[in-house]
């Protein structure tokens, strides 16, 4: 514990330097980007249009991430284009990894600052993805994605917007004969998608591969033409529960976090300044 303190200490020292003086702000951003060569497939759109702007959440205390084991047989195809393109494949820490937090205080003078109190974080507790979709919300994205264009406007524009106007002024009846002939046609079956037969467990345990190792590799700066991550950028928050504030000085608006990741596999670490932190009670 004492070597990765003093590990961490000076990995850190100039990022806390640096941070006394300039605000480090970093967030995912919905981009539109293509960041890989290898053709895309069905997670791949999914998990670029939908999930790119997830933040990373730190927690000192354990929830249902902690126990989440990944399908291998399920992710194997994603890690194998992942290895091809970026070079690494892993998409979240384990036992042998180290995950540090360390409290900042700024001196009076607001220009520099002192580390006060480093805590060792278990790094099963890091979430890459915090807001996880339901099955059901997933399958009609899936669907969604599935349709051709014509019917994906059709059903858009008629079930969201024609009949709910005609319906808010029936008085009027609108007429859109054009839609109406367009729903009617062979190919957007009247207005409706026939379900086509998809592997929903593998195709969302490849879509929550690729958002978790999207954001593992852009934590640690993992970019390239092959694997352009340059683009998202990087947001860590932090959940601290009861337990784990007691252990630091009563925090003011002077005080700050750093957190410092070492990938013991690939020999990576990295430290990020926390974006922001909150205490969650009964934890």
């Amino acid at each position: 514990m004492d070597f990765k303190v003093l590990f961490c200490s000076f990995f850190m020292f100039h990022l806390v330097s640096f941070y006394g003086n300039n605000a480090i702000e970093e967030r995912w951003l919905g981009v539109n980007l293509r960041p890989f060569v290898f053709p895309l497939r069905l997670p791949h759109t999914i998990a670029l249009e939908y999930f790119t702007t997830e933040d990373v959440v730190i927690r000192t205390f354990p929830t249902e991430v902690n126990l989440f084991r990944e399908n291998a047989e399920y992710t194997k195809n994603m890690s194998l284009e992942l290895e091809n393109s970026c070079g690494y494949s892993k998409s979240m820490f384990d036992e042998k990894d180290v995950v540090m937090l360390t409290l900042v205080e700024k001196d009076i003078d607001n220009v520099t600052s002192k580390m006060v109190k480093s805590i060792e974080i278990d790094p099963l507790s890091v979430d890459f993805y915090p807001h996880k979709i339901t099955t059901e919300t997933f399958k009609k994205q899936v669907q969604l994605k599935l349709m051709d264009d014509l019917t994906r406007t059709c059903i858009s524009y008629y079930y969201e917007h024609y009949k709910v106007e005609r319906a808010k002024h029936s008085q009027f009846p609108l007429r859109d004969l054009d839609l109406e002939r367009r729903c009617a046609s062979y190919q957007s079956n009247n207005c409706t998608f026939v379900h086509k037969e998809v592997d929903y467990p593998r195709v969302l345990a490849e879509t929550e591969k690729l958002i978790r190792a999207m954001k593992y590799l852009r934590l640690f700066d993992i970019s390239s033409m092959e694997c352009n991550l340059g683009q998202l950028h990087k947001r860590v928050n932090l959940e601290m529960d009861n337990k784990t504030a007691s252990l630091l000085p009563k925090l003011t608006k002077n005080h700050s976090f750093i957190a410092n990741f070492i990938d013991s596999k690939g020999k990576l670490a990295m430290s990020v300044v926390i974006w922001e932190y909150q205490i969650i009670p009964n934890q």
